[in-house]
């Protein structure tokens, strides 16, 4: 699989059009909330020539787009987990001038409609809130 093309959203700009007018791609990946919630309400059977909506959601409405079957899959971070680390690596650096601070990987989900109500991505969701 290849990048067909990309687009850094900008505010105020209606990313539902641009999209629409980029040439024709078998999936869109939305890397924040706000594009992968408007992309995925405004999708329709002949929307975006046909692609699939993927994206990184960390809100409920990104599960509900995914439960209709607007958005094929979300991931989702720990958000807890991503907080909870930068604040450590940030304390470590304030701490230590020359602390080098390190990259790090946390737990997710990759959730698709046939994952949503089981048991695992329940409990996870629930240490979520």
């Amino acid at each position: 699989m290849k990048v067909a093309w990309k687009y850094n959203g900008i505010e105020n700009k209606d990313i539902v059009k641009i999209v629409n007018r980029r040439s024709k791609v078998d999936a869109i990946v939305a890397l924040d909330n706000y594009s992968l919630d408007d992309l995925g309400e405004n999708a329709r059977e002949d929307s975006y020539n046909g692609a699939k909506i993927y994206g990184v959601g960390t809100n409920v409405e990104s599960l509900v787009l995914v439960d209709y079957g607007k958005v094929e899959c979300v991931i989702i971070p720990d958000g807890y987990e991503m907080g909870y680390k930068s604040v450590k690596e940030i304390t470590e650096r304030l701490n230590h001038t020359f602390y080098v601070m390190k990259s790090t990987n946390v737990e997710h989900k990759i959730v698709y409609k046939k994952d949503l109500f089981t048991t695992d991505i329940e409990r996870f969701l629930y240490s979520y809130e």
